[in-house]
């Protein structure tokens, strides 16, 4: 329930549904992201590197720390575009 003081206008009323709205969908998304999809893509790399690692040696081993970080810096630029992208266009 929001309370609306008297004299408040239609402007002021909508931008504090639109804000509570925004800040329920990045509630949801984190939630759903750091809860569920995080842990399940942390599980199959982990299995994933540990085969590599374990049935290729020191070639595995490399391999592995190769990918990983190619693997952060990607997610690092996504994030980045992400950031820019809600800030020009949201």
């Amino acid at each position: 329930i929001i309370e609306i003081a008297a004299g408040c206008d239609v402007t002021a009323m909508l931008a504090i549904v639109y804000g509570i709205k925004q800040v329920g969908e990045s509630y949801m998304k984190d939630a759903v992201e750091n809860y569920l999809l995080d842990p399940a893509k942390d599980q199959a790399m982990d299995s994933a590197t540990g085969y590599v690692e374990q049935n290729f040696g020191s070639l595995g081993r490399a391999a592995v720390k190769l990918t990983k970080d190619s693997s952060n810096n990607a997610t690092k630029a996504a994030r980045e575009y992400q950031k820019f992208h809600k800030m020009f266009y949201s």
